[in-house]
């Protein structure tokens, strides 16, 4: 298994510390309908599979990914998302209990609409603490209208989008720490829970 190196954790902490910063005046959530989604370009890859599992055991690194189906040439497909626990994650069950050294527990990624950047993980309520898990995903084979006004110029340069996290379908949106690595088109962010997630800006009235 691969371990993580601690100055990806560090710079990761770094940027949840800036990106705070940016989230929604007041705390409040945002509705659905409010929040701008990244939306999957015209010309992107099919997903190769939109929903996968992962048996997750306490004390060990474990990763479950999302790729595309390859482009001519390629003999596999690039990544559109990269789901990572650490050995040093203490994880807990939905009911609060915490996994022994050894125990697993199996968890489930759905991408129910490919063409919209918003994802679904399960258990809902399970929590990892200790060290947060690290979620990436790929804008790669995004719209470049990330703004969604019609047109592709230098406001969507300077759209400021990242993680939104869902408790519940239904229920409002909240943004969380991110960090946004242009040169690789991907978003990067620590998770300590579940259930859904999506890459998105907001709001629209505010565009």
């Amino acid at each position: 298994m691969k371990t993580y190196p601690r100055s990806r954790v560090v710079l990761a902490a770094l940027a949840l510390l800036a990106a705070c910063e940016r989230s929604p005046s007041g705390g409040g959530g945002v509705p659905t309908e409010e929040l701008i989604f990244l939306r999957a370009s015209p010309n992107a890859p099919q997903v190769a599979a939109v929903h996968a599992e992962l048996v997750a055991v306490q004390g060990q690194n474990s990763e479950v990914r999302l790729r595309y189906q390859p482009l001519p040439g390629q003999s596999s497909g690039e990544d559109l998302l990269r789901f990572r626990v650490s050995g040093n994650t203490r994880m807990r069950r939905p009911d609060g209990t915490a996994l022994r050294d050894g125990e697993s527990i199996r968890i489930t990624l759905d991408f129910p609409d490919p063409s919209r950047f918003d994802f679904r993980f399960e258990p809902s309520g399970m929590r990892f603490e200790n060290e947060p898990a690290e979620l990436r995903v790929s804008y790669a084979f995004a719209n470049p209208d990330f703004n969604a006004d019609g047109r592709v110029d230098a406001r969507d340069d300077d759209f400021d989008f990242g993680f939104w996290r869902q408790e519940a379908p239904g229920q409002d949106w909240t943004r969380i720490g991110d960090l946004r690595v242009k040169d690789l088109e991907e978003v990067r962010g620590e998770i300590t829970g579940f259930t859904g997630y999506a890459l998105a800006g907001g709001t629209r009235q505010a565009r």
